[in-house]
């Protein structure tokens, strides 16, 4: 395993051992920290197959995606005992998803209904949903999995994992100042608070530029889920492939605007996660090509 500096995150470079696992290939990216510091770990795999000719996604390549990201997560082998980890029978469970604009995938939601069915949860005990239907809204929840579609956003620079949760506030609009850096205020809402189990990022057919509208040009089949307990650091991850690709498509540095203020202050403020780099361990597997990260 080879050790990055932060410089080196920022630069993008992703370099690892090559190896074989499940029939993919990992590489690891552990930033420098401190001896004996506990980092972040973020799953990225990717498959050149998940999304077909017509960009549509999968279902049977994005769910072997998903189990062996959450598999590589927990350190099992199994897919029903990795998703244990997480979620357990007794649980009720919102997916908490994003269904407007650049909405997460259906064989994405498929994927996490399942893994939920392989922990034992029962699929009336199963919700899925987002806005005036988020679960832990009005229907009550004991665990969440956090599952956004990758893109960037008009308001936030980011519209990820931490915004994902803007509708649990009383107030969203409040949130929307000085680039809705104070978005993990939504996380701090008492019937979501600390329910967080999984965080399931649809990396499938991200938008790097004018979210949440759909502007096509800005899309690209990147074919990739991003996995984590983390929700800054996965964030940290997503702004990475987000940043990467807009510096790629102009051929020089294409900044997000606005800056994404929101995950410094989710880890500083509202202490939901990291966003240091060198506190974060990526391991990425599968498809590598133009990763980004």
């Amino acid at each position: 395993m080879k050790h990055y500096t932060r410089r080196d995150f920022l630069r993008g470079t992703a370099a690892g051992a090559l190896g074989a696992s499940m029939g993919l290939c990992p590489r690891d990216v552990a930033f420098a920290a401190e001896p004996g510091e506990a980092k972040s770990r973020v799953i990225l795999i990717r498959d050149e197959r998940a999304m077909r000719a017509d960009n549509t996604p999968d279902a049977r390549v994005v769910e072997t995606m998903l189990n062996k990201a959450v598999c590589r997560l927990a350190g099992k082998d199994d897919p029903a005992a990795a998703w244990k980890t997480y979620l357990h029978p007794d649980d009720t469970v919102g997916i908490k998803v994003t269904l407007y604009m650049i909405s997460t995938h259906k064989e994405v939601i498929d994927a996490v209904r399942a893994g939920a069915q392989k922990a034992g949860v029962p699929d009336g005990k199963i919700l899925v949903g987002d806005r005036g239907n988020s679960p832990g809204k009005d229907t009550p929840v004991t665990a969440l999995v956090n599952v956004p579609s990758l893109k960037a956003h008009h308001m936030s620079g980011i519209g990820c994992v931490i915004k994902n949760y803007i509708v649990y506030h009383p107030q969203p609009a409040s949130l929307h100042p000085d680039s809705c850096a104070e978005l993990g205020a939504a996380w701090e809402v008492p019937a979501i608070k600390g329910k967080t189990r999984l965080v399931v990022v649809d990396g499938l057919f991200p938008l790097f530029d004018k979210g949440p509208q759909v502007t096509p040009k800005y899309r690209w089949p990147y074919g990739g889920i991003l996995v984590g307990t983390d929700p800054v650091a996965v964030d940290a991850v997503c702004l990475r492939i987000l940043q990467a690709k807009r510096d790629a498509f102009r051929g020089e540095p294409w900044p997000l605007n606005p800056p994404p203020k929101s995950l410094a202050v989710a880890d500083t403020k509202y202490h939901l996660g990291t966003s240091a780099p060198e506190k974060i361990h990526l391991l990425k597997l599968g498809w590598d090509r133009d990763a980004f990260v």
